[in-house]
This record gives structure tokens, sequence and C-alpha cells, in this order.
């Protein structure tokens, strides 16, 4: 007896340590599983984050580097200006003013430059402003001359139509004359049968003076 209780004891036990260790594992797969997924959110985050950085800074180089760009055609544009040419000139007849002076004559030249750098895209600006005027105008001056056509046509348009009512109401007077003079027409020839009767008639009957006669088909 004693040993089918430890027995059946050790199977208990057996069995809860399986449950257990199920549910150990299934927790643990559940704990891998949600870091996972938090790892994966975190690093999708620092991506984004890494990639929005990532375009700012290379906005910020280009920008540099147009500036670097600019700043360079306006150094060699201040080498090869006059006024650079002029100050070389007088430093080696005249002596050196000092580095100081010699600094700021360079950023003085360095201004001159880039102003004028400013003003010749502004020229350029203004070129295009007035390239797009003319042509404003141009398309202006062609959608005036489209609605001058279009007016025309309507004029003619309306003319025709005007006409074509004055030709309608000829063909109903005309017809309508017609219809008088076929009327007119239908009457005179009954009339004529019924004269051309009574001719026959009285040539017929025997006795009729023909002055009598003449008289009764004389029109009156």
């Amino acid at each position: 007896l004693q040993l089918q209780v430890k027995t059946e004891t050790t199977a208990d036990l057996n069995v809860l340590h399986e449950q257990k260790s199920t549910c150990a594992a299934e927790e643990h797969d559940r704990r891998v599983r949600e870091l996972q997924n938090k790892h994966q959110q975190e690093q999708s985050q620092l991506t984004e984050t890494f990639q929005a950085a990532e375009r700012v800074l290379k906005g910020k180089v280009l920008e540099l580097e147009a500036e670097l760009q600019v700043y360079n055609r306006l150094k060699a544009r201040v080498e090869e200006s006059t006024f650079k040419k002029d100050l070389q000139r007088n430093i080696q007849e005249r002596g050196s003013p000092g580095a100081f002076w010699e600094s700021e004559q360079e950023s003085l030249l360095f201004v001159i430059e880039m102003k004028s750098e400013r003003v010749q895209e502004q020229n350029r600006k203004l070129q295009q402003m007035n390239q797009l005027t003319e042509k404003n105008q141009t398309l202006e001056d062609q959608l005036v001359h489209v609605l001058q056509q279009n007016e025309d046509l309507t004029e003619r348009v309306d003319n025709c139509q005007s006409l074509i009512q004055q030709l309608t109401r000829e063909q109903l007077d005309l017809k309508g004359a017609l219809e008088r003079q076929v009327a007119v027409n239908q009457k005179l020839s009954q009339e004529k049968e019924q004269l051309m009767f009574k001719l026959r008639h009285r040539e017929s009957r025997p006795g009729i003076h023909l002055p009598a006669m003449m008289q009764e088909i004389t029109p009156r």
C-alpha cells in the first residue's frame, strides 16, 4: 500500500512538474515575443529618428556646399576683379598698410562682389519678369483677337438666323399667294367649264340668238 501511494505521489509530482514546466515555457516564450516586439519597435523608432536626422544633415550639407560654391565663386571674382589688382598694385608700389587693413580691404572687396552678384541676379530676375510680361501681353492680345473673332462669328450667325427667318416669312407669304392663286385659277377653271357647258347647251337649242348668249357670258 505504501508503495502504491508512493507511486501515485510520484506520478502526481511528475504531472505537476510537467504543467509547471509547460507554463514556464509558455511564459518564457510570451516574454521573449514581447521583448522581440519591443526591440523591433525601438529599432524602428531609432531607424526613423536616424533617417530624419540624416535627411536634415544632408540638407544642411547641401546648403553649406551651395554657400561654399557661392563663396568660392565670389572669391574667384574678387581675385580677378580690377579692385583686387589695383589694391595689389598699390601695395607693391606704396607698401602694405598692415595685415588688419589688408584684411579689411579684402572684406570690402568681397562685399562689393557679393552686392554685384545680387544686382546681377536681380537683373536676371527682372529680365525674366519682362519676358514673362511680354509673353502675357502676347497671350492677352491673342485672347482679345480670339474673342473678337468669336464676336464676329456670333454676329454672322445672328445675321444668318435673321436672314433665315426673313426667307421663311417670304416663303410662307409666297406659299399663301400661290395657294390663293391656285384657288383663283380653280375658280376661273370652274367658271370656264360652266360657261363652256352653257355655250354648248345653247348651241344645241334652236331659236337662241347669238347676241343674247354673248351678253350672258360677258364678264361683269
